[in-house]
């Protein structure tokens, strides 16, 4: 019998570093959301819905395959995959049993690992909570989708099913696809216009990372042995109730013309740098990889963390540091797809002791009849 063949596309740089992490586990291995559904929803065109959303992307019936001879493996795309979306009542037991049970089930579902080669890897629940509330788990590995892709998908998911409903209409464009993207990505990395990118981000020393002194801190990265090596574990922090931004906060935001972001990352770096007494203060940040226009809705694992060094001293006023934290900002998000640890000399598995990462991904969706 003759071999099948199987068609692989190398994985993107994203993807790549993400592996190379989650060997060595130092990267969480999976995208969470957990998304409240109020009003009475139609199951059958819910769940119609969801296979026509798994049909538009190859990111969602993508495994990952490893091929003999090479340390990474390859993406591999199904022409089409069927998902079951399990359906759980909890509508017979009291909230605080329903809540128990949710966040069981949420550490379950993190703490289970995927098998990447064999698909689908997407898992989904839909929990009963009363005739007119539900809680949908939808869970993807993170070589397939980052946190700003959950809220994309559910949101084209939305759209798929209120037109199953025939209240909306099918979008008759068509997406774009993460391999064809990401081969893009890497392809730009090799042009001639990347030089000056490289320049910027060479600029930055990141040898200085493993010099970082960090007060109390565990010999996480570098044990004396690799059995003594911990391993990576996400953990959740819940606030019940949103802190509202002081009228006097909101004022010195619009009056430095300064984002909330720009004004939480300049407070952290201060406090690193206050708190390990060194400078220049090396932070890795988040940028989502969607700075065209044409990736904002674009769903896959495009997010990277690139370096943001900012020397700090007590002569500099808070304001200054605020303009300075906020045109690094803006320049790093607009060459953030340029970034690559190939730049430099340094052995590519340097990590950065701090991050800061920050999403506004909450939305509310409410589906009815």
């Amino acid at each position: 019998m003759q071999p099948a063949v199987v068609t692989g596309y190398r994985l993107s740089f994203q993807q790549a570093l993400l592996w190379r992490e989650q060997q060595r586990g130092l990267a969480c291995s999976h995208s969470l959301c957990r998304i409240r559904i109020k009003g009475k929803l139609n199951v059958e065109c819910f769940q119609q819905a969801l296979q026509e959303l798994i049909a538009r992307h190859t990111i969602l019936r993508t495994r990952f395959c490893a091929v003999p001879g090479l340390d990474m493996p390859m993406q591999v795309v199904a022409e089409r995959e069927t998902i079951a979306c399990p359906r759980v009542s909890l509508e017979s037991i009291q909230p605080s049993q329903q809540a128990h049970q949710l966040d069981t089930y949420t550490r379950t579902l993190r703490e289970t690992a995927f098998d990447l080669e064999t698909a689908p890897l997407l898992r989904c629940v839909l929990f009963y909570l009363s005739p007119s509330n539900y809680l949908f788990f939808f869970c993807l590995p993170a070589l397939c989708a980052d946190a700003a892709s959950l809220p994309i998908l559910f949101s084209e998911l939305v759209q798929c099913y209120r037109a199953f409903l025939g209240e909306g209409e099918f979008s008759t464009d068509d997406p774009l696809q993460y391999i064809d993207v990401s081969t893009w990505q890497n392809d730009l990395l090799h042009e001639d216009d990347a030089k000056e990118h490289y320049e910027f981000w060479k600029k930055i020393d990141v040898s200085s990372l493993d010099n970082i002194i960090i007060p109390f801190r565990r010999d996480f990265y570098h044990p004396s042995s690799p059995d003594e090596r911990d391993s990576f574990s996400a953990s959740i922090m819940k606030v019940t109730e949103a802190i509202p931004l002081s009228a006097r906060f909101q004022s010195l935001l619009q009056s430095t013309n300064t984002s909330l972001e720009a004004f939480l990352l300049a407070t952290w770096l201060i406090t690193l740098w206050r708190f390990t007494g060194q400078a220049p203060t090396i932070v890795g940040i988040e940028g989502n990889g969607r700075y065209h226009e044409e990736l904002v809705t674009a769903p896959g694992p495009y997010s990277r963390v690139v370096p943001v060094s900012l020397s700090l001293s007590e002569h500099l006023s808070f304001e200054r540091i605020l303009s300075l934290v906020r045109s690094f900002l803006s320049e790093a998000k607009m060459r953030q797809m340029y970034f690559s640890r190939s730049i430099y000399t340094i052995p590519q598995a340097w990590h950065f002791p701090f991050q800061f990462a920050w999403n506004l991904l909450c939305s509310n969706y409410k589906l009815c009849m």
